[in-house]
């Protein structure tokens, strides 16, 4: 029996579309077994992935405490750990983002037969923590147990050259792999538009911009602020979904609210639904939906790490998923592929969405539906990007 390892930090294993997809293909293989090690999680994990054996073992095994008196428990931590996969014969940890490959990389390091796969999902960049002494220590180690890194998993090649850069990984000693951070398919009523339109009273002539999700400054709320400021055309109507009832504490709230009051076109959404499928016939209200991203310096993971999002970000691919054309912020992997798919449109300025809507037909905005799920299929699809990794899995031998 082979047996992996995943070791997460955070606690999203069940939401992450990416860590999901690894597990449901990893439980289709008879003979292998997958432990985790993690945090309590938001949301416990699906019946489908009963394989899935947690770990009942010390929080301070995948946490990393900002108070110095703690080395004491996470070398506890580290002892049992390191037991646990010699009694099991763990072949392969899988360590996610920093503090993931800080832990898988001591064991590593202990056990050089066990092969370190390291999955990244946020980028920290060393001249951006110079204010955050604490993520300052994570990165150093981070830099030191990449040392030990066999196979390097992220997002997109714009993503990957930055880790290497970062991490100083030599990549001709190691194998990588692009994991974008995707939703597996699944369609949507085709009488969702027309329903959640009718629900809205949203009529079938208007064009609407949807954004989904946050509403920050690194997720585009102040660019969507900039937007109404500019004006749209009096088709065009922006619809935000947040899963939270907007604060009037929160800057951007409040002038979102306050814009809605003085009567500009903007629709607020904040019910929560009942289940994902219900989720995904709401999208499809959208003519346009946006991904737009604008870093900061308030946080380390909001600086660069949102700057160079591209296949990280989960949403650009469930509107790709649905085949809803997106608008963009700016980056390189976004600008690649909407030359090679045309799945929407790259904006550098919020001035650029009027000339966009007037521009919209029924020709240009089915062409571009269709590109959209053309990209989906081709890059982002997680069934097709897993393959591979799994395929080099079993090539290795894993035991």
């Amino acid at each position: 029996m082979k047996h992996i390892l995943f070791i997460n930090p955070n606690k999203d294993t069940f939401t992450n579309p990416t860590l999901v997809m690894l597990f449901e293909q990893l439980a289709e293989l008879s003979d292998v077994c997958v432990s985790l090690l993690s945090q309590e999680q938001i949301v416990a994990a699906p019946s489908h992935l009963h394989k899935i054996k947690p770990l009942d073992f010390p929080v301070f095994a995948v946490t990393w405490s900002k108070k110095i008196w703690s080395w004491r428990p996470k070398m506890k931590a580290n002892r049992i750990l390191k037991q646990f996969c010699r009694d099991e014969q763990v072949s392969v940890i899988v360590a996610i983002d920093p503090i993931g490959l800080i832990v898988g990389g001591r064991v590593k390091k202990q056990l050089p037969k066990i092969q370190l796969h390291y999955l990244s999902f946020e980028l920290f960049f060393r001249n951006e923590l110079n204010n955050f002494p604490y993520y300052q220590k994570i990165k150093k180690k981070e830099i030191y147990y990449s040392r030990f890194i066999d196979c390097l998993l992220v997002q997109d090649e714009e993503r990957r050259n930055l880790l290497l850069n970062e991490n100083k990984i030599n990549l001709p000693g190691i194998q990588s792999f692009l994991l974008p951070v995707s939703p597996a398919s699944s369609t949507a009523d085709p009488n969702s538009r027309a329903l959640w339109r009718s629900k809205l009273g949203i009529s079938e002539s208007q064009v609407i911009l949807m954004h989904s999700g946050s509403l920050d400054k690194w997720s585009g709320g102040e660019y969507l602020l900039e937007i109404l400021r500019n004006g749209l055309p009096e088709n065009a109507l922006l619809l935000i979904h947040s899963k939270e009832k907007l604060q009037v504490s929160n800057p951007i709230h409040r002038k979102l609210l306050d814009f809605k009051a003085k009567g500009y076109p903007v629709m607020i959404h904040d019910s929560l639904f009942e289940n994902y499928a219900e989720y995904l016939g709401f999208l499809h209200v959208a003519d346009l939906a946006l991904a737009l991203y604008q870093s900061d310096n308030s946080s380390p993971y909001t600086g660069k790490n949102i700057a160079h999002i591209g296949l990280a970000s989960g949403k650009f691919a469930c509107y790709m998923s649905q085949g809803i054309p997106a608008v963009v912020t700016h980056s390189a992997i976004y600008d690649r592929l909407v030359r090679e798919f045309d799945f929407g449109f790259v904006v550098r300025d919020m001035a650029e969405f009027r000339q966009i809507i007037v521009s919209l037909d029924k020709e240009i905005l089915l062409h571009k539906q269709q590109q959209a799920l053309s990209l989906y299929r081709e890059i982002l699809d997680p069934a097709k990007s897993g393959r591979d990794y799994l395929g080099y899995l079993q090539e290795n031998e894993v035991r």
